[in-house]
């Protein structure tokens, strides 16, 4: 059975930090591959379906306000 030392850890440690750097090189490799052949799709935009024309009674309808007009008192002049 090997030591278990200073030496032997700091060499575990060693191989230990090696191989996730590959894992992690081989895991960004695939993502840019990934995103390099979403870019490639042509992009679909999808359009919403118009609405329905909606049947409003004169008595329910209000007015519509084109512009928000300012008031005559200003509140720091108070």
């Amino acid at each position: 059975m090997l030591p278990f030392g200073k030496d032997t850890m700091l060499m575990i440690a060693v191989v230990a930090v090696m191989a996730l750097a590959l894992y992690l090189y081989r895991d960004l490799q695939k993502t840019k591959l990934e995103l390099s052949e979403v870019k490639k799709r042509p992009q679909v935009v999808f359009t919403p379906p118009a609405a329905p024309p909606s049947r409003k009674s004169k008595k329910s309808e209000a007015p519509e306000i084109d512009e928000i007009k300012p008031d005559d008192t200003v509140a720091d002049e108070q």
